[in-house]
């Protein structure tokens, strides 16, 4: 698995196609595909929603396989949000029926905060958020950094 930069329409488009509620996007976003070793986009990362002020930034992740999910590219995805924006905080939302998401979120040392119908009338959220401080303090945190692999598009 290799991150691809550079295709932040594509990837924004592979993502907003696969999560609820999003048909038309992120706005102004960056974002970074995964691609396997045969050059198909198989996960993507938008990053949105920045907040300078405050240090804060909101993802909004999709996939079509969790093989995507290796150490050194949470560590790179991380790093991106933490050493090159420089964010304090990550912020991330999805439904509160998203109960496999949300064993991850935790296990990474996000923080959960529920939100009573967050996705409309009939649908409870649930905000997650990463300090860089906690981050630092995960097991996806490489001191030495990730491999920065990088791969071209299609």
């Amino acid at each position: 698995m290799k991150l691809l930069y550079g295709h932040d329409a594509a990837v924004e488009k592979f993502v907003a196609e696969r999560v609820p509620g999003c048909p038309d996007g992120f706005g102004a976003s960056r974002s970074i595909g995964i691609i396997d070793n045969d050059g198909l986009l198989v996960a993507g990362w938008c990053f949105h929603g920045w907040n300078p002020h405050a240090g804060t930034i909101e993802f909004s992740g999709a996939a079509i396989t969790s093989r995507w999910m290796t150490k050194r590219i949470l560590h790179d995805l991380f790093a991106y949000a933490f050493n090159k924006v420089g964010c304090q905080m990550i912020v991330t939302r999805n439904s509160a029926t998203n109960t496999q998401l949300h064993r991850q979120l935790k296990a990474y040392g996000f923080t959960r905060i529920d939100f009573p119908r967050l996705f409309g009338r009939d649908e409870d959220g649930v905000v997650w958020s990463l300090t860089d401080s906690a981050w630092k303090q995960s097991k996806y945190y490489q001191p030495n950094g990730g491999s920065n692999q990088q791969a071209e598009g299609p």
